[in-house]
């Protein structure tokens, strides 16, 4: 017998295919489940020529691409769309949408299908920073528990590639783009690592952001469960907001109320007035202050699902880090080489400079610089000159901003239009014991395509060397 599809017989637009994946599973999905499907994207086809590629096969999807039409925002073939599927990447202002909401057509997100369907426990992670190595963090623990889980997300998949298999829990990456476009329901257990201010291209003001960050908890219920950042001012405020359970992590002793936090130079664990030790710091691989709270946040969520101590000692003892963030790439000749691309803020790029330090004996080499997001680059500079770094700047729209704070310091730096002239220029530099950091504090467009295109090209480069 054949399952009833949730939209059969509609017409359905997806605005925003994006180039990561997560638009063309989500495409699939609602190609298999509706009558007619509209993809209409900004891009080129040739920009789109890989999730193209791989959505051949439906015959039911018609593309607009290159432009939007404003007509197609409400109908096409000659019908009103019953529905638009935006990318996260697509601003709520959007003009075009707007016209959608005039013709009263519903505009939801795949974050917001998946959750009003899916029967499983829900666990979704957002913050500033941490969400991607705190989300791979409660993955490879559930999977040490042999949990039937998954990862999807802003992990670059669409959880609704899952939606339907036999998994019992999800696990979510969450931006606050995909926040943005939650409907009635939000996730059963909600992780936030921390909250700077980012985006700020996008949102009206750090208020807005933290209004974003906070519909994970408003849409939840009594029977749900925050689980928050003790250390971060922002998410111990939003603590407030919490409907059901609430849960904290930190990097200090607190009293009393539940969550993990380290004593002893060893990671403890209290519910209902019980602590209990997990295991020791030596057990973490990952480095950093900013690591340490993501494996407190990993290792909270997995109490506060009952896994086993065991099975969360394993995990963490094995867990070696992500692609791409605070990555060492290669060690040549005394030098390490480090790719932190999505260090896109000032916060995460000075997390990243604090562990170089303790790993440099010698000089870091930071190559900084990139697409402005009206972020304050001041307290970034200070640490820049504080921890003695020799900042090398790429051309962008921040980077200006970024070489006037560092002028202001007395911090002398040069800025280049190429990442293979930069980094050349800082090879004839390096002597055993210095680090060559990949941290920019600053998006990637512009020079790159994104900012895991600025990573592999920096990865590229370093594999090069002789």
């Amino acid at each position: 017998m054949k399952k009833n599809k949730i939209f059969a017989g509609k017409k359905i637009m997806i605005m925003g295919l994006g180039v990561l994946g997560g638009g063309s599973e989500a495409t699939k999905f609602l190609a298999r489940e509706a009558e007619e499907i509209l993809v209409t994207d900004l891009r080129s086809k040739k920009e789109l020529s890989k999730p193209l590629e791989s959505l051949k096969r439906f015959k039911n999807i018609k593309y607009i691409l290159g432009r939007h039409r404003i007509s197609d925002f409400s109908a096409f073939g000659g019908r009103k769309v019953d529905l638009i599927v935006k990318n996260p990447a697509v601003p709520n202002n959007s003009p075009y949408l707007e016209i959608a909401r005039q013709a009263k057509i519903k505009i939801t997100n795949d974050l917001a299908i998946f959750l009003n369907n899916f029967k499983g426990l829900t666990i979704g992670i957002t913050g500033t920073k941490g969400k991607t190595t705190a989300t791979r963090l409660v993955g490879a623990i559930f999977k040490a528990a042999g949990k039937k889980s998954f990862m999807a997300g802003n992990v670059g998949i669409s959880p609704l590639y899952y939606l339907g298999r036999q998994h019992t829990q999800a696990i979510l990456e969450i931006s606050s783009w995909q926040l943005e476009g939650l409907e009635d329901k939000s996730v059963n257990i909600a992780i936030i690592t921390n909250i700077f201010p980012d985006h700020l291209d996008r949102y009206r003001n750090f208020r807005d952001y933290i209004k974003a960050k906070s519909l994970i908890l408003l849409k939840q219920t009594s029977d749900d469960v925050a689980i928050l950042n003790r250390d971060n001012k922002i998410t111990r405020k939003l603590g407030e907001l919490a409907r059901g359970r609430r849960y904290w992590f930190s990097s200090s002793y607190f009293k009393e109320e539940n969550g993990c936090f380290v004593k002893n130079k060893s990671i403890f664990y209290r519910y209902l007035g019980q602590e209990k030790r997990i295991f020791g710091l030596k057990d973490i691989k990952i480095l950093g202050q900013h690591n340490l709270e993501n494996v407190l946040a990993a290792a909270t969520v997995s109490l506060a699902t009952s896994i086993k101590i065991q099975d969360i000692r394993r995990a963490i003892k094995n867990f070696s880090g992500v692609p791409d963030r605070f990555e060492l790439t290669r060690m040549w000749r005394g030098v390490k080489f480090i790719n932190d691309t999505t260090a896109t803020t000032p916060e995460a790029s000075i997390n990243a400079i604090k562990v170089s330090r303790e790993l440099a004996y010698k000089n870091i080499f930071l190559i900084a610089g990139g697409a402005d997001k009206k972020l304050n680059y001041n307290s970034w500079a200070l640490t820049v000159k504080k921890y003695s770094v020799r900042p090398f700047l790429l051309e962008g729209t921040a980077t200006s901003k970024i070489h006037q704070s560092l002028g202001k310091r007395g911090i002398k730096t040069v800025i280049f239009d190429d990442l293979k002239k930069c980094f050349n220029q800082i090879i004839g530099l390096v002597a055993r014991g210095d680090v060559v950091l990949l941290s920019p504090a600053a998006a990637s467009f512009g020079m790159f395509k994104n900012e895991f295109d600025r990573g592999r090209q920096f990865t590229q480069l370093v594999k090069l060397l002789k």
